[in-house]
Formats: C-alpha cells, sequence, structure tokens
C-alpha cells in the first residue's frame, strides 16, 4: 500500500508529462496521465482520511490501544 505522500509524488510526475494547456491540444496520452494524477491525489486524500491508511491486512486497531503492528491511532 502507498503512502499519501508517495500517491501524491507519482500524481506530480505524471502531470510533469504534460506541457502547458497553450502548447496546443491534447493528446490521449496527456489526458490519460492527468486522469491518473487526479485519481492518486483523490486517493491520497482519502487515505490521509482512513484511520487504517498504511496498516496491513493483520493489523488489527483498539479504541486507545496499539495496533499490532505497533502504530498508534490519533486520539
Amino acid at each position: 500500500m502507498s503512502t499519501p505522500i508517495e500517491l501524491r509524488a507519482r500524481a506530480a510526475e505524471l502531470e510533469s508529462r504534460v506541457p502547458p494547456i497553450h502548447a496546443g491540444p491534447r493528446t490521449d496520452d496527456e489526458r490519460m496521465w492527468l486522469e491518473k494524477a487526479a485519481a492518486l491525489r483523490a486517493e491520497a486524500d482519502r487515505a490521509e482520511g482512513d484511520v487504517f491508511a498504511g496498516h496491513f491486512e493483520y493489523c488489527y486497531i483498539r479504541e486507545g490501544a496499539h495496533c499490532s503492528c505497533g502504530y498508534y491511532p490519533p486520539a
């Protein structure tokens, strides 16, 4: 699972491939990169608001307790 920082870095990398709009009409690839970048940013936003973001499938979180991976959930 990627962290929100990694997702945003990947989105920025994809956006950097696309020239400014005044350079001419967008190609299909450029439109695809921008759509993928937007999806990655949305996924990063969701992950930041998710208490379980960054956890593995076998992790567990109990209210007010450490997760099995050692992560302590915010209060």
